[in-house]
């Protein structure tokens, strides 16, 4: 049996798919994936609430082996339409102003039911064919953990959001790009050899908000941005106040800004001073 993760459109055919949560009955923690082919049967119809019913069935070289079953139906026994979203109860016991839903398989389904459906296409012949429908659903089974999923019948549709709930968009993606780390050392004096004052820039930029300056330093010491420094290359070392100015002489002289955004990612940028 394929995965969710191998489930690409299937061009205008028919499969079904639940991403398994720990804690949840019907998926016993396990990802359910089925496309239609000789084993596996897609029997879906119009219920008696004028709703959208798929039977699954699923064989192994002819010998039967399990069935899964997807209800859904609107409130009043109105006929589902493209674009209906509606919070559901257990179908077929749902009230009449209630929207029903049911995800059952492999010879478990629920006692009490919560859930919700959204239908993304529905294309239903004169003579009750069900010819297209494709539906995201999420679905928690007495009180268990949230199931989501989705059925596609004749689709063209993506596979389902995984993180699919109404009135509340899946979380936005993780993010794994660190902030961007900008040093500069702007010459602001007259050189004398390889001697001048510098002013120093350090900025940190994200395409997310919350990205802040973890430090700036020239060789361990610590400066802060707008500050200006005496900068001087020598083969000797030292650190002194110059006129209230901090100078450093050193063999070599690297400013290294660090910075780090919302989602804990870091990152840092070098420069050394230049004498123009």
């Amino acid at each position: 049996m394929a995965t969710p993760t191998s489930a690409a459109a299937q061009g205008g055919e028919s499969y079904f798919v639940l991403y398994g949560a720990d804690g949840d009955w019907i998926t016993q923690g396990n990802d359910v994936f089925f496309a239609e082919d000789a084993d596996t049967l897609f029997v879906p119809s119009v219920n008696f609430d004028n709703g959208v019913s798929v039977r699954i069935d699923v064989y192994n070289s002819g010998v039967f082996q399990e069935r899964w079953q997807i209800d859904a139906a609107a409130p009043g026994d109105v006929p589902l339409a493209v674009g209906d979203e509606f919070e559901a109860t257990r179908f077929p016991f749902q009230a009449a102003e209630s929207a029903g839903l049911s995800i059952s398989g492999d010879g478990r389904g629920c006692n009490q039911l919560t859930g919700e459906f959204a239908v993304r296409e529905v294309a239903i012949a004169a003579d009750g064919t069900v010819d297209q429908f494709a539906m995201d659903f999420r679905q928690s089974c007495d009180g268990g953990a949230d199931m989501v999923g989705g059925i596609r019948i004749n689709s063209l549709l993506d596979n389902p959001d995984p993180n699919f709930m109404i009135g509340n968009p899946p979380p936005p993606p993780v993010d794994t790009t660190p902030p961007t780390a900008t040093a500069g050392l702007d010459q602001t004096g007259r050189i004398k050899g390889t001697s001048s004052a510098f002013f120093v820039v350090a900025s940190c930029t994200d395409d997310n908000p919350g990205a802040a300056l973890v430090g700036a330093d020239i060789n361990g010491i610590a400066v802060e941005p707008g500050q200006t420094v005496q900068l001087t290359l020598s083969s000797k070392s030292s650190v002194s106040e110059r006129k209230g100015k901090l100078a450093i002489k050193a063999p070599s002289i690297v400013l290294t800004v660090s910075c780090i955004d919302a989602a804990g990612n870091t990152s840092s940028a070098q420069v050394s001073p230049v004498y123009e």
